[in-house]
């Protein structure tokens, strides 16, 4: 079936981002290889109306942009769409260079870099025809009708006056159990990769959109200011989510099946439903590991204990720091006591636990360094039985925070004197580098990618403890009084 729309998802290693490297390979985590959701579910929704839909998901098999304009060319669509982030941006551009250079076809860019950037986007993109700036099912359906019949000039670099950018806006959608199941195409092709990889075989799904979180760094926030009404938590039924798990564990057999949502338990609404679930899964007998993300006060016992007996094995939730100062300062509502009190409840349940820190964030300290790291180690995050490399360097050499442009950090950043007038690196345009608040931090930091290049890799935590121990005297020992 030739497609009417072909949506594409660009190579990420173009950009500069494929997983972290570290001696010459790359870092995978299960979720970055089980294919593209948010394509999917507007494949899905072209479908559902009658319309051909393909997913080209060139980052999960590796594509250049060359490679994704010839087969575009095979293809030959009606229109194109691309999903584009701001590590993706300079991949997406040379998609697009590459496309215009062979086909007068329209394209369509969304994805939450336009979701964030707003009109903002067209600039970014001058020979591309249209925009959809919010949730993209209802978009697609109207830029395909309005541009069914229409081609454009071929290499062309700018838009013309007789085409100026169009711009798709649509409500979003707050019913999901009316969405179909996202497409699932290329479910095989990931799966064997994750095969390939050593990794378990896994699938995404979504239950939810949407978190009311209005965290400085996260860009859920920064939807919000363009959209408030992403802001808002959008639960689909208990019924339909099990359903869809039940025919995903029935068509594919996949080790485990990890839920995208920004927030799966929210609230009162939140656990009720999730409650919902475990039963649901309880009452078909159907047997599935699965793991999600939440908020940390949303660790509740009477909700955790049931979705365990279902099938939850892991949980993830950002701490980011402990100090509360920057918690503040990053407009993270969290306690100390509360990470303390969820890491009580799911070592006593036997749920496993994922944390996500942000060691080096711009108004972090190298004593705040210092107790993070204490922090980790009593976690055990430290204790490792497979690739220990690889998890240290990923909590003590990666964990410096993102800032994006058009993002509210990056404004904030920028009225306090300490943004850079420069990306974070050449192949990630959009991303912006920046001064910590304690110039020690940045020093530490080049001297720790120093001794990482030049000294022996086969203990990385020693190798960091050992660089800490130049700025600082304070002993990294956690302690939930320590600030």
């Amino acid at each position: 079936m030739t497609p009417d729309v072909l949506l594409i998802n660009p190579y990420y290693a173009e950009g500069g981002n494929n997983g972290w490297s570290f001696a010459g390979e790359h870092l995978f985590s299960t979720d970055q290889v089980a294919g593209h959701l948010g394509l999917g579910y507007l494949g899905a929704a072209l479908r559902a109306r009658g319309y051909g839909a393909e997913v080209l998901d060139a980052d999960l098999q590796q594509l250049p942009p060359e490679a994704v304009a010839e087969l575009a060319r095979a293809h030959k669509p009606t229109l194109i769409g691309l999903t584009v982030c701001n590590d993706t941006y300079l991949s997406a551009t040379r998609v697009v260079d590459a496309l215009r250079a062979t086909l007068p076809t329209p394209i369509i860019v969304g994805g939450p870099l336009a979701r964030a950037a707003g009109r903002n986007i067209a600039n970014l993109f001058p020979s591309v025809d249209a925009f959809a700036l919010g949730e993209g099912e209802r978009s697609i359906l109207a830029a395909l009708e309005h541009y069914a019949g229409q081609s454009l000039p071929r290499n062309t670099k700018h838009r013309s006056l007789l085409h100026q950018a169009k711009f798709f806006h649509d409500p979003i959608e707050s019913s999901l159990d009316t969405l179909a199941n996202p497409l699932r195409d290329d479910l095989p092709i990931a799966m064997e990769r994750q095969q390939r990889l050593g990794l378990p075989t896994s699938v995404n799904l979504l239950s939810s959109r949407g978190c009311p979180g209005k965290c400085s760094f996260c860009t859920i926030a920064d939807y919000g200011r363009q959209n408030p009404e992403e802001l808002s938590w959008r639960p689909r039924s208990a019924a339909d989510v099990v359903a869809e798990m039940a025919d995903l564990q029935a068509r594919f057999s996949p080790d485990c099946q990890f839920f995208m949502d920004d927030v799966f338990l929210c609230g009162h609404r939140g656990h009720v439903r999730g409650r919902e679930i475990a039963a649901e899964i309880t009452r078909r007998n159907l047997q599935v590991n699965f793991a999600f993300s939440c908020r940390v006060q949303d660790v509740r016992r009477e909700t955790l204990g049931p979705l365990r007996d279902a099938g939850l094995y892991n949980l993830s939730f950002g701490v980011e720091t402990i100090d509360i100062g920057s918690l503040r300062l990053l407009q993270k509502a969290n306690r100390l006591d509360a990470f303390q009190r969820a890491f009580e409840v799911l070592e006593d349940l036997g749920i496993s636990v994922s944390t996500y820190m942000m060691l080096y964030h711009p108004y972090t300290s190298i004593e705040e360094i210092a107790h993070n790291y204490a922090f980790l180690q009593a976690l055990g995050s430290f204790d490792f039985s497979v690739a220990p490399d690889r998890r240290a360097f990923e909590l003590l050499f990666q964990c410096k925070t993102t800032v994006r442009k058009f993002g509210a950090l990056e404004r904030e950043l920028g009225e306090q004197g300490l943004l850079r007038d420069r990306s974070l690196d050449e192949s990630l345009p959009l991303l912006a580098d920046y001064d910590f608040a304690d110039r020690r931090v940045g020093e530490f930091i080049d001297r720790l990618r120093a001794a990482l290049h030049r000294s022996d890799r086969t203990n990385l935590v020693q190798l960091f403890e050992r660089t800490l121990r130049d700025f600082t005297t304070v002993e990294p020992v956690y302690s939930p009084t320590a600030p």
